[in-house]
């Protein structure tokens, strides 16, 4: 997987400001494509493969200075400033699979038994009993008039 580096001041770019809604979308799409293809070529590949994309999309991009002519097609406009190759990339990828590794390791024989100690406690509980339909929401006569008398009472101290 790919990632394109956008700065947080991205949208307030006057470039940018200017595009409608839909072309910013594909503008969008335009640069993932670039990121995933690592080519910042806008040229006939580039045309068919992102969605929206259109002859006339190129020539307002390139009116806008967001592409830039480079032989027979462009090139989005700055892209080795904005998305730099990364030298330390896969230094960085090995260092995070060794620790994953190791993680892995030490925590593989744990979490299972720990998971089904507690799934079978859960299992061994006896069930809630639950009143039968006919019961629930009756109240009995002397717990009726029980909380009558209170709300009487808590009536007599507000007035």
């Amino acid at each position: 997987m790919s990632w394109v580096r956008i700065d947080d001041g991205f949208t307030g770019n006057a470039k940018i400001i200017q595009l409608t809604d839909r072309e910013f979308r594909i503008w969008m799409r335009l640069l993932c494509h670039c990121s995933r293809t690592r080519d910042p070529s806008v040229d006939r590949s580039a045309l068919n493969e992102v969605a929206g994309m259109s002859k006339a999309l190129i020539v307002r991009f390139r009116t806008l200075g967001l592409l830039d002519p480079v032989g027979e097609a462009f090139e989005v406009h700055d892209w080795p400033q904005y998305q730099p190759k990364d030298a330390t990339s896969a230094e960085r990828q090995a260092k995070w699979r060794a620790r994953k590794a190791v993680t892995k390791s030490v925590t593989e024989g744990v979490t299972q038994p720990v998971t089904e100690g507690v799934t079978s406690l859960a299992r061994a509980r006896e069930p809630v009993p639950v009143p039968p339909s006919s019961s629930i929401g009756a109240v009995d006569v002397d717990q009726q008039h029980l909380v009558s008398n209170l709300v009487d009472q808590s009536l007599k101290v507000v007035v």
